[in-house]
């Protein structure tokens, strides 16, 4: 941690300033034949020399790291965005594959209720007292119900009370 706020000081934009700075200051110290010439300057022109290696290697140091810890910082983004593109995807196929099944049981519970409507119609048109339930009647109640039960196991209300309403209607 302590490193990670060491680097994050000196490859700021402030210090990477400052060390420019100073920089420039030892170069034209060092370098320009004029300034080397004024007495107050002239015994730390060899000394500037020595700050404008030093300070050229320090900015070059800096400006590397804080390239390289950039580019790494920037390949984790692009990491994180693909990973959350693939995310999003797989929640897309999802959503699409729930839609269809939805489809799908609605379209078999509109047929089922086709049947049952059918059968309750074919039930109420029966005289009250005759029991004309025959083998084929209770097959197909047995059929509905089977393919009726929900996900828990039970049955709907609605196939319990045509049962019931059935045994209500024998003498």
């Amino acid at each position: 941690m302590t490193s990670g706020l060491f680097w994050d000081l000196a490859t700021s934009d402030v210090a990477l300033a400052i060390v420019a700075v100073i920089l420039i200051a030892s170069f034209v110290v060092s370098r320009v034949p004029f300034v080397s010439m004024i007495p107050a300057i002239a015994p730390y022109v060899v000394l500037a020399g020595f700050v404008t290696y030093l300070a050229l290697a320090g900015l070059m140091l800096c400006v590397g790291y804080r390239l390289s810890d950039e580019r790494a910082a920037l390949r984790q983004l692009k990491i994180d965005l693909d990973w959350s593109e693939s995310q999003l995807e797989q929640q897309k196929a999802t959503a699409e594959d729930k839609a269809q099944l939805a489809k799908e049981k609605a379209a078999e519970a509109e047929d089922l209720k086709g049947k049952v409507d059918g059968y309750e119609q074919r039930l109420a048109a029966q005289p009250v007292g005759d029991c004309g339930l025959d083998d084929g009647d209770l097959d197909g109640l047995r059929a509905l119900r089977g393919r009726a039960k929900q996900p828990d196991g039970r049955h709907p209300s609605r196939l319990r009370g045509l049962g019931g309403a059935s045994r209500t209607a024998r003498p």
